[in-house]
């Protein structure tokens, strides 16, 4: 008998989605050990590691994990969830009658989905084009975004521009998000500096939507 393919799982929870147009909406959280980036804002880096021991899970245990919520939409989040082969996973997960989510960077290529979200946050040059086109929204953060960021383009706003100015017609939702403190999860992470920028942003191109970090105001996992 073929053994069932696992998948190295750095936590499980079932919350409100906190980010993005499915914002307020209740989801099971599936996040995956393991990046390929390394984003010094990021308030994830618990993740980025190699997994602990015993965190690799099968396709049936992470469905069984998700069956015992009221979930009927999973999140597949990171660190990066595109560096493992998800096709197994969300084949078996859509055939069990779920709506699923994929978070990613945009670099790698992406399976189909019911919605994704792509948070670029690398050189122009580095995302997968293909993923940019099945994007339902693609969310831009607002703030210091790092030196390569800063080297390419010269800094967030230049970045969203040079994105848009080569990728013209996405049929996708186009979101801000302003940068928190990378080290706290929490609500005294926000910045209102760089959620003032924000909002300036969306009123100056009114085809962007401001996206907060609601579970952090929230306080919710």
């Amino acid at each position: 008998m073929k053994e069932e393919k696992k998948y190295p799982i750095v936590e499980t929870f079932y919350s409100l989605q906190g980010e993005g147009l499915w914002a307020g909406t209740p989801m099971f959280f599936i996040r995956m050990a393991g990046c390929n980036l390394f984003c010094q804002f990021c308030d994830t880096k618990y993740a980025l590691g190699a997994p602990m021991e015993g965190s690799m899970l099968s396709i049936s245990q992470l469905s069984n994990l998700a069956a015992k919520t009221k979930a009927d939409r999973i999140v597949l989040t990171g660190g990066e969830p595109l560096i493992h082969d998800l096709e197994p996973l969300v084949f078996e997960l859509i055939n069990e009658g779920y709506n699923i989510h994929i978070e990613t960077n945009g670099t790698l290529p992406c399976p189909f989905v019911d919605w994704l979200t792509v948070s670029p946050k690398c050189g122009l040059n580095e995302l997968c084009e293909d993923t940019l086109y099945k994007a339902n929204e693609i969310k831009f953060l607002i703030g210091d975004i790092g030196d390569p960021i800063k080297e390419l383009h010269g800094g967030w706003e230049q970045y969203i521009e040079d994105f848009t100015t080569i990728f013209p017609d996405l049929d996708a939702r186009l979101l801000v998000m302003p940068i928190a403190e990378a080290n706290s999860r929490a609500m005294d992470s926000l910045v209102w500096e760089n959620i003032d920028k924000a909002i300036q942003y969306c009123l100056e191109h009114p085809q962007f939507s401001l996206a907060l970090q609601v579970h952090k105001i929230l306080n919710v996992r």
